[in-house]
């Protein structure tokens, strides 16, 4: 069987075994703060698809697998702040306690902060290199997911009061008595209330919703791409890469400020799953059937080269996700009353907030069918590495987008050292900056293990945490197999 081809069914093969499996950001165990300077393997689709030929990190090795990578990152500009940590992890001298706010409290603490959860899953790559290292194919299926927000004071005061909350200025009992809002109602009292109006009527949700932004998208892709070095093994090498994408969408729902006026879009289906009978009404329309299925479709690609000088520095560029994305879906209607409101949770449960602000019966009720179309945020890289001896690899890279996309950063760079300790024992550290967020020094290893070169790997997304008292981000990477041949 020819090598491609090989390589190619594997990896489809482990893709339908392992489809339930899940997993972080594409920043995998190894590269430190540089994935794109190093991006090599399966690992350089959707960052530079010219790393299928040029493997700075195991250039001897022809054949890649991977299974269960993935990981998470959770980040705040709350997290940030020193106080909130004294006082979750009990340190003395903080001047200020979380655990004790009511509701008014959290409030104050919480109102325009943002809040980031991401995550991705490579439920199977494989990559393969020609014998003579001219030619270089990979396969890659990932799942990922991204949730954004920026909570306005009214949009938290409905999360934590519900049809108490303050935005209201009187309350309807289950009684059928209506009080003015005095904002101090008891245990009992809340469970009595019904609903909330404000002087104009019932509260809008456009009111409510005016200084709060909300992402969130869940979506799978299958990657194949190509790689062709030019040149020989002695002089200037040039690699060029071409990785295709297509992107099938379980959920989207996107809530925020576009030219003036505030817009909510929103698509959601059962996706992969075994979906609900009664979700179609065992209907054989086409409308009926796309809901046993994605409800976004989209396609994306890649384009990279890697220079590398007969002294062994390397030099990169790539373009990626040039396409877009296609969502059916419903576009909310702003314009109408909030539905009936409870409170949701206590308020220090920032993730059931996250949940039920992410859920648009949450917020509306009426809604018109819509297609949107949707551009991929299109991304430049740049990157440079060299080899000092055997034993170090250093790399740095910067990347550059719009910015204003679900999981999108702007301005992104970094620099990587990455040590071979042992013949079976390689740690990575480096340096990451975000465009409007603070310094990052992400570490991590990777282990390869008996004569197939089993490999494992973990990446904590900051060691700042061991010294500061305080961190934007929490992120942690896992590789639990990969093997290399």
């Amino acid at each position: 069987m020819r090598w491609w081809l090989q390589g190619g069914i594997v990896g489809i093969g482990i893709s339908i075994g392992l489809g339930g499996w899940a997993q972080v950001l594409r920043y995998p165990a190894g590269v430190g703060a540089t994935p794109f300077a190093l991006a090599t393997d399966y690992r350089a689709l959707g960052w530079n698809p010219a790393g299928l030929t040029h493997m700075p990190l195991h250039p001897n090795k022809g054949w890649v697998l991977g299974a269960m990578e993935g990981g998470v990152s959770i980040e705040s500009s709350v997290f940030n702040r020193a106080d909130l940590w004294d006082d979750l992890l009990n340190r003395e001298g903080n001047e200020q306690a979380w655990s004790g706010l009511g509701s008014t409290g959290w409030l104050d603490q919480l109102s325009d902060q943002t809040l980031s959860v991401q995550g991705e899953v490579l439920v199977a790559g494989s990559s393969r290199k020609s014998p003579n290292g001219k030619w270089g194919v990979a396969y890659a299926a990932r799942q990922s997911f991204v949730s954004e927000a920026r909570f306005g004071r009214s949009t938290l005061d409905i999360l934590t009061a519900g049809n108490a909350a303050q935005v209201f200025d009187q309350v309807i009992f289950a009684d059928g008595d209506t009080l003015f809002n005095q904002a101090n109602w008891t245990t009992e009292e809340l469970s009595q209330i019904l609903g909330g109006i404000d002087l104009d009527g019932d509260a809008l949700a456009s009111r409510v919703l005016g200084n709060t932004e909300l992402g969130f998208s869940w979506q799978k892709s299958h990657e194949i791409g190509v790689s062709r070095r030019w040149g020989n093994s002695e002089g200037w090498q040039i690699h060029t890469g071409l990785g295709v994408k297509l992107l099938l969408g379980n959920g989207f729902f996107r809530l925020q400020q576009t030219e003036g006026a505030l817009d909510a879009f929103g698509a959601f289906s059962n996706g992969f799953s075994i979906p609900r009978l009664d979700s179609t009404a065992l209907s054989p329309s086409l409308s009926g059937i796309r809901q046993w299925g994605p409800v976004g479709q989209g396609w994306g690609v890649d384009l990279g080269v890697v220079f590398v000088h007969p002294s062994g520095h390397w030099f990169s560029g790539s373009l990626t996700d040039i396409g877009w994305m296609e969502w059916r879906g419903e576009r909310y209607r702003l314009d109408v009353s909030l539905p009936a409101l409870t409170g949701f949770s206590a308020p220090g449960a920032w993730m059931d907030w996250m949940t039920r602000a992410m859920d648009p019966a949450t917020w509306f009720q009426v809604s018109d069918s819509e297609v949107r179309r949707i551009a991929l945020p299109t991304t430049v890289h740049l990157g440079a590495g060299t080899r000092l001896g055997e034993a170090i690899l250093i790399a740095g890279d910067m990347s550059f987008d719009n910015g204003k996309s679900l999981g999108t950063d702007g301005l992104r760079m970094g620099g990587t050292a990455v040590f071979q300790l042992t013949p079976w024992l390689r740690i990575d550290g480096g340096c990451r900056k975000l465009q409007g967020s603070n310094l990052r020094i992400p570490v991590g290893f990777t282990a390869a293990l008996g004569r197939k070169h089993f490999e494992v790997g973990a990446r904590a997304g900051d060691l700042q945490a061991l010294w500061k008292s305080s961190q934007p981000e929490v992120a942690l990477y896992l590789c639990v197999a990969r093997w290399s041949f």
